[in-house]
């Protein structure tokens, strides 16, 4: 059974949110509303969110998200490979 425990705080134009679930995957990010009241309005998020896969190996992907995209980098713990398939779905290329 998985539970989850989290905050997030809202300000003016901008949030932060941080979730951790009970098997130890957490997602922490901040974003900011971004030329608000234009046709170009959006958002802009940055963070990290981190999990530790069956066979040990622990996951940690820290991102950037705005008019560029999704731009993820990845860390992996001591142990394996990040599979080919994982950086795949991250950058969107499957």
């Amino acid at each position: 059974m998985l539970y989850e425990i989290g905050t997030t705080e809202y300000r003016e134009l901008d949030f932060q949110t941080q979730r951790e679930l009970s098997d130890g995957s957490l997602h922490k990010g901040q974003g900011q509303l971004k030329n608000q009241g234009t046709e170009n309005e959006g958002i802009a998020m940055q963070g990290r969110y981190a999990w530790v896969e069956p066979d040990g190996v622990n996951y940690i992907i820290t991102y950037v998200t705005d008019e560029g995209g999704f731009q993820p980098t990845i860390q992996k713990g001591p142990r394996g490979e990040i599979a080919s398939a994982v950086v795949a779905s991250l950058l969107g290329t499957l």
